[in-house]
């Protein structure tokens, strides 16, 4: 599993119009894709919100990128998204893989 995990601050205020903006771009991932998203709300820090991607491997990431990122509307998504954040919009991307316990330590 390849794992993309993404952070950043959305204005309280703008939490539902955020969802919104969530909601359109996971319709157009999934013409392309069958991926989990997982959107976490910090209950330390409401402004906090993180996104949780596992994608088949990397590969699959990619392609799927290439394909959404060709997508007008996404380009659209991504400027109301940078208009719902706060702290300068600044957005944290980490790569993951998955490690199953199961078959770890045979």
């Amino acid at each position: 599993m390849y794992v993309k995990v993404y952070s950043y601050h959305v204005d309280p205020d703008r939490a539902a119009e955020y969802l919104k903006i969530q909601q359109k771009a996971e319709k157009i991932y999934s013409e392309y894709t069958e991926k989990t998203a997982i959107h976490l709300n910090s209950k330390q820090d409401p402004t906090k919100w993180m996104e949780v991607h596992q994608y088949v491997n990397k590969e699959t990431y990619l392609q799927t990128m290439e394909k959404v990122n060709a997508r007008p509307e996404i380009i659209e998504l991504y400027t109301d998204f940078q208009g719902v954040l706060i702290n300068g919009g600044q957005v944290t991307e980490e790569d993951y893989i998955e490690v199953e316990l199961y078959n770890c330590c045979d």
